[in-house]
C-alpha cells in the first residue's frame, strides 16, 4: 500500500511539473513557481495534489493543505517537485478503509506501470517481461551485518535487540543451536540480585544483550594465549554497563520525555552493620556497576 500510494502521488507531481514546464527531481524554488503562476496556473495545478491528499487522508492531510497562502503553496509545491512527497498521515479515527482508498486512487490517479531494466550479477542487462509499479517505501537498515560484532549473539535477538525464542520458521536456519537457554528471567534475576552484589545481575544481562561487550569478549578469547584460563573477560572500567539494548530502549524513552537516570549504589537496610556490606561496597567500587 505504501509504495502504491507514493507512486500514485509522485505521478501527480510529475504531471504538475510538466504542466508548469518544469522537471521533477530538479531544484525548484518558491520564487520560480511564483513566476509560473500566470492566471492562477500554479494553484489550479495544486488542486490535483490537494484532492489526492483528501483521498488518502480526509481527516488530516486534506485539511492541512486546504487554506494555504500563496507563499505556503509555493514552498510546499517546490519541495515536492524538488524532492518527494511529504509523510502522509492517516489517523486511526479516519472512517475510510485503506482498501477503499487504494481502489479510489487507482481509479482517479492510477500510477504508471513500466518494464524494469537492470544489470544482473552476470553483467547482462535484463528487462522484465511484466510491468511493475515503482514507489518509494520506508525501510529501516539494521546493523546485523556479518562483518561486525552484532553478527555474534548469545541467542537469537528480536526486533528490539533482546533475546527471543526460536520459531518453526528459523529453527534450522543455522548449523548450530541459536536457542538461548532460559535461565535468567525476571523472577530469577530478582533472586540473583537479592543474594549477590548488584554488579552480578548487571554483568549477566550486559554480556547477553550488549553487542559491544560481546565483541570485546569474543575478541579477547580469540587473541589471548590461554582463553580457558582468562580471569577477566572484559574490563568494566573501560566498558560500562550502559550499552545493553534493554537499557538503551528505556534511556531513549526517558530522553524523549525530558528526564534521565542517575546511578546511586543500593544498600539494603539489612546490610547495615553486616560484614557482607564491606564486600559489596568494595565490589561496586571496582566494577562501577550501573
Amino acid at each position: 500500500m505504501e509504495p502504491f500510494l507514493n507512486a500514485a502521488g509522485q505521478n501527480i507531481v510529475r504531471e504538475i511539473a510538466l504542466a508548469l514546464n518544469l522537471k521533477w527531481g530538479t531544484v525548484v524554488t518558491p520564487q520560480l513557481l511564483e513566476t509560473k503562476n500566470v492566471n492562477g496556473l500554479v494553484r489550479k495545478q495544486f488542486e490535483k495534489l490537494k484532492d489526492f491528499y483528501y483521498t488518502v487522508s480526509s481527516e488530516k492531510m486534506g485539511p492541512w493543505h486546504e487554506n494555504l497562502t500563496d507563499k505556503e503553496l509555493y514552498e510546499h509545491l517546490s519541495s515536492v517537485i524538488t524532492r518527494t512527497l511529504p509523510i502522509m498521515y492517516k489517523p486511526p479515527s479516519d472512517e475510510k478503509e485503506m482498501v477503499d482508498i487504494i481502489m479510489e486512487i487507482n481509479e482517479k490517479y492510477p500510477p504508471y506501470e513500466s518494464h524494469i531494466t537492470y544489470v544482473g550479477n552476470s553483467g547482462k542487462t535484463v528487462r522484465s517481461k511484466e510491468k511493475f509499479i515503482i514507489g518509494r517505501a520506508y525501510v529501516i537498515l539494521l546493523d546485523k551485518t556479518g562483518d561486525s560484532a552484532a553478527a555474534i549473539a548469545s541467542g537469537k535477538l528480536g526486533h528490539f535487540g533482546v533475546p527471543s525464542q526460536i520459531t518453526r520458521q528459523d529453527k534450522y536456519t543455522s548449523p548450530n543451536r541459536r536457542q538461548h537457554t532460559r535461565i535468567f528471567g525476571e523472577a530469577e534475576m530478582r533472586i540473583i540480585a537479592s543474594y549477590c552484589p548488584s554488579w552480578v545481575a548487571a554483568e549477566i544481562i550486559d554480556r547477553n544483550s550488549n553487542k559491544d561487550s560481546m565483541g570485546v569478549i569474543i575478541n579477547g578469547l580469540l587473541t589471548t594465549d590461554k582463553p580457558t584460563n582468562t580471569f577477566e573477560l572484559i574490563n568494566r572500567k573501560e566498558h560500562k554497563y550502559n550499552g545493553g539494548r534493554p537499557i538503551q530502549i528505556v534511556r531513549h524513552l526517558a530522553l524523549t520525555a525530558g528526564w534521565g537516570f542517575q546511578y546511586k549504589p543500593y544498600q539494603p537496610l539489612w546490610m547495615k552493620g553486616n560484614k557482607v556490606k564491606d564486600f559489596v561496597l568494595e565490589s561496586l567500587d571496582k566494577t562501577e556497576a550501573v
